[in-house]
């Protein structure tokens, strides 16, 4: 397994600085996947956007994973993805970290309630284009009987 770990860490070392990327030994006390991320990009003294930058990551979704808001992120794959790429540049024990996000309660209420929003907008718009025709018929109606 050090040897996969250090595989994908081979992958920045093209891009990173002498002082950049330091592996650490792995945190048994790990029991938050956003608190280790986030202790880890602040010992580094890393900004989010330089990161965006270096990973090629919106800064955004960096936020997302330490703030352990997954449901705001694309889909599975990409959080997935995303928490690999961010874990093993900041050199945090990324299994553990992935075994932390398959271990997570599912988010299946925001993920519904995001998608039932996406389906109301053209449902509005249906409804709002069926009230001004209807009031174009009753104007044109009205225009040709007292006219």
């Amino acid at each position: 397994m050090d040897l996969l770990k250090e595989a994908r860490h081979a992958r920045y070392s093209s891009t990173c600085e002498a002082d950049e990327c330091v592996m650490a030994a792995p945190d048994e006390s790990i029991v938050s996947i956003g608190d280790a991320l986030r202790r880890r990009r602040e010992a580094l003294g890393k900004s989010f956007e330089r990161l965006s930058v270096r990973l090629r990551i919106p800064a955004k979704y960096l936020k997302v994973l330490e703030a352990e808001q997954f449901d705001l992120l694309p889909g599975n794959g990409y959080a997935k993805g995303f928490l690999r790429t961010y874990s093993d540049y900041l050199g945090a024990d990324t299994e553990r970290l992935l075994q932390l996000y398959e271990e997570r309660p599912p988010q299946t209420e925001a993920l519904v309630e995001r998608r039932s929003r996406k389906t109301e907008l053209p449902l509005n718009i249906v409804r709002w284009a069926a009230i001004v025709l209807a009031l174009l018929v009753l104007w044109f109606v009205y225009a040709h009987v007292t006219g």
